[in-house]
């Protein structure tokens, strides 16, 4: 940058020839004074414009660090259950759409196992809803222990759940898994997996 002013300066300078005695027709007209107030006023306004872009950028880049943050949560909203962590009825949905696609391509099987907890409405009536939030929440922590990653538990309302087990080579392998959950779960559920 140094240079570049530097040769524009040098080749300004070479190509102005003044004769001698020559005096600039403006230049007796002009007010010392009113021209240096005006160029102060125009570094001010510059200086204050560029202070002016810097917050506005600086807001934007916070503005755009909340939306962000904001359109997460919407996704989050969107598409796990609240209260449990788990993917709701809609991404259920989604996931059938494409497991259903999916499994004749990779010629395997699977399983969609539907489960709910018996007299689940007792709890919450003598209970009470928070200890009946507890024992969902306990109870999808439990179901995420006895799957694989590559399954997937969703809740789709009050105490039932859906799990899909994807990659099966028979149907007696999703009878296993639907024994080991029952299995697990009855044994560390009530009441002792429960604090």
């Amino acid at each position: 940058l140094f240079i570049a002013l530097a040769g524009m300066h040098c080749t300004a300078m070479a190509a102005a020839h003044f004769a001698p005695g020559a005096t600039s027709a403006t230049a007796n007209g002009l007010n010392p004074q009113w021209l240096a107030i005006a160029v102060a006023l125009a570094a001010v306004a510059v200086l204050g414009v560029t202070l002016l872009l810097s917050r506005l950028h600086e807001r934007t880049t916070t503005l755009q660090g909340s939306v962000s943050r904001l359109n997460g949560q919407l996704v989050r909203l969107a598409t796990l259950d609240p209260l449990t962590a788990v993917p709701n009825r809609n991404t259920l949905i989604d996931y059938l759409g494409h497991v259903i696609e999916a499994s004749p391509r990779n010629r395997s099987m699977f399983a969609v196992l539907c489960m709910d907890l018996d007299s689940f409405k007792i709890i919450n009536e003598s209970l009470g809803h928070a200890f009946g939030d507890g024992v969902l929440v306990a109870f999808a922590q439990r179901l995420r222990q006895c799957v694989r990653d590559t399954d997937m538990i969703s809740r789709l309302g009050d105490d039932e759940f859906v799990i899909v087990l994807e990659g099966l080579k028979s149907s007696q392998e999703a009878g296993l898994v639907a024994q080991r959950i029952l299995g697990r779960v009855r044994d560390q559920l009530w009441f002792g997996g429960i604090a």
